[in-house]
């Protein structure tokens, strides 16, 4: 009986890794869809933990959905961005750090988790 519940247990969690899993590939999908941009700069830890996250989801093409405001041909007067990190969705920018949840708001899609 011990050993169902643990298999039982393992199974679900499973399942909720899966569902997770399925939706953090449909925030990825989103934010190609929708062209999403984050501008960071090297020096701000904020833009690293953000930048982590925007690898997370778009593990193959975040490059192309990163602007580095540090490079001096992106700085931050040119990149019309106030302050860092600031993602870009739908040409509408959103200055601060963000999680899973905050992100899927801003592309229209359901709450992860």
């Amino acid at each position: 009986a011990r050993a169902r519940r643990a298999a039982e247990a393992q199974s679900a969690t499973r399942a909720n890794d899966d569902t997770d899993g399925d939706k953090i590939r449909a925030l990825g999908q989103a934010l190609r869809r929708l062209d999403v941009a984050l501008l960071g700069a090297p020096w701000c830890e904020k833009c690293k933990q953000q930048k982590q996250l925007l690898a997370e989801l778009l593990p193959t093409r975040w490059r192309q959905h990163y602007v580095d405001c540090g490079n001096a041909s992106r700085c931050l007067t040119c990149a019309r961005c106030a302050t860092t990190p600031t993602w870009r969705v739908g040409g509408r920018r959103y200055p601060g750090v963000f999680d899973l949840n905050t992100l899927t708001e801003l592309v229209g899609l359901q709450q992860i988790g």
